[in-house]
């Protein structure tokens, strides 16, 4: 089996989480390559194989519908020089294995003149806001 790095380019928490949890872990998030970790890297041995690696999921598994990735090839040869990625640009990844902390903050008003009350939901993982209008979401209206 032949190795490749992944380009960062387009790289999310998502796909960080779904990485690790096929690794075995519980869960992960994506974490800045620092100098000293590309620094151990043999870069003659070591090449490029997949870009704009995302899922739409935490939970999804990587080679699922809901998880995409293009070869490295591929975006080189439709955005050219704009798509190299260098020693800088290769995913990584931080694995937990424990569950991640999620914490959940709302807002409750009531609008006396229209009879509503709204709510106001705010979502982070690991400190890190999560995006609840995202794509796929289910919208919840009390009645």
């Amino acid at each position: 089996m032949k190795w490749y790095l992944g380009c960062d380019d387009h790289f999310n928490n998502n796909a960080a989480s779904s990485i690790c949890r096929e690794l075995g872990f519980m869960d992960g998030r994506t974490f800045p390559l620092v100098k000293r970790m590309a620094s151990g890297l043999d870069w003659e041995k070591l090449f490029f194989g997949w870009s704009h690696i995302s899922c739409d999921y935490p939970d999804a598994k990587m080679m699922s519908q809901h998880c995409h990735a293009r070869e490295y090839e591929d975006v080189m040869e439709m955005y050219g020089s704009e798509a190299v990625c260098t020693s800088n640009d290769p995913i990584a990844v931080q694995c937990f294995e424990e569950p991640a902390h999620f914490t959940i903050d709302v807002d409750v008003s009531y609008n006396r003149r229209r009879g509503q009350i709204m709510c106001q939901a705010r979502a982070y993982k690991e400190g890190k806001m999560v995006d609840l209008l995202m794509e796929g979401a289910i919208p919840i209206l009390l009645l």
